[in-house]
């Protein structure tokens, strides 16, 4: 059964640096998440996004520090099959 909620797979490509990611929450104010990927783990990494109390609609945006001209957003809904909702955002109920 889909669950609605994001799994964002991060991993190293072409350094051995770690890197450190953050995830914000740019509307439903669920704050910040941090994974710092690391070679030593030779395996991709995950960031999971609970999406369950904003009717799995998201809106965040991924950067890495160190890297201020790295930036990407990204907003929408998870489709799971089930009912939806128009996302709450648009009328500021969450």
């Amino acid at each position: 059964k889909l669950t609605g909620n994001l799994a964002l797979t991060f991993s190293l490509n072409g350094t051995t640096t770690p890197l450190t990611v953050e995830v914000t929450d740019n509307a439903y104010k669920t704050g910040k998440k941090q994974l710092t990927v690391q070679q030593e783990s030779f395996a991709p990494q995950n960031i999971k996004l609970d999406l369950s109390k904003q009717h799995h609609w998201y809106d965040f945006t991924i950067t890495v520090k160190g890297f201020p001209d790295f930036e990407r957003r990204y907003a929408g809904r998870v489709e799971t099959g089930a009912p939806g909702i128009s996302d709450p955002q648009m009328a500021g109920v969450v």
